[in-house]
């Protein structure tokens, strides 16, 4: 996900994100708009301290991969999240910077490190990875940006993994950053993948069967969080 049109956190009103690896307008774009329908945030999500930020967007329809849309998976066991704490690097997407602190049409990868939590001034309890990149610089990283690591499954095929989603950092833009750990939140994660699928299973039935009756009046389900 390149753009989320967004008002402000908490009180966001989610109208569609925007796919792929490139800033560029073009005749395309439009093909890589897609509307969100849902928005899930946790809600035990605070600012102060930072934690448990992290949330879902359903769109309104299903993505059509292609060479320049393509999925980063999580790994939904629990089981990993010892080999997560060990891994001591990783890499974070960015907008590449440009000349007089413009930003380019294109990401570009940052070599992140794990840094001892207390470099963040976070609490250990709280699931978050403090890392940072070797020459300090974080220009074009933004909340909600992935951290990633390669990983091989099964011996054979390799696979970009989500380990975490830009929380917080410095205002001047340098030094560490605050990430979710997303390995602790794959049961909320898995919970509500399921809650608004039912949803939308039970929404469809809905509408289908008011079709067959002539009525058109059927209202929306609501999204609270699980």
């Amino acid at each position: 996900m390149r753009k989320l049109a967004v008002l402000e956190h908490k009180q966001r009103l989610y109208q569609f994100v925007e796919l792929g690896a490139y800033n560029i307008p073009d005749a395309d774009s439009m093909n890589s708009r897609i509307p969100v329908s849902t928005a899930v945030v946790h809600r035990l999500f605070s600012k102060l301290p930072i934690q448990n930020d992290i949330g879902l967007l359903k769109l309104s329809y299903s993505v059509v991969f292609s060479d320049d849309i393509h999925s980063t998976c999580i790994i939904m066991d629990k089981r990993i999240m010892s080999s997560v704490q060990a891994i001591q690097t990783f890499k974070a997407f960015a907008w590449a910077p440009k000349n007089r602190g413009l930003e380019s049409e294109n990401l570009h990868a940052l070599i992140f490190h794990r840094l001892n939590q207390s470099e963040c001034n976070i609490n250990p309890s709280l699931n978050q990875i403090c890392a940072g990149a070797s020459d300090g610089e974080t220009s074009g990283l933004y909340y909600g940006n992935p951290l990633t690591k390669s990983v091989t499954i099964a011996g054979t095929i390799k696979r970009e993994v989500q380990i975490g989603i830009a929380s917080s950092r410095n205002p001047d833009r340098n030094g560490p950053v605050v990430f979710t750990d997303i390995t602790s939140h794959v049961d909320w994660i898995a919970a509500n993948v399921e809650r608004l699928s039912l949803e939308n299973s039970v929404q469809n039935a809905t509408e289908e069967a008011d079709i067959s009756t002539g009525n058109s009046n059927a209202g929306s389900l609501s999204n609270p969080d699980i």
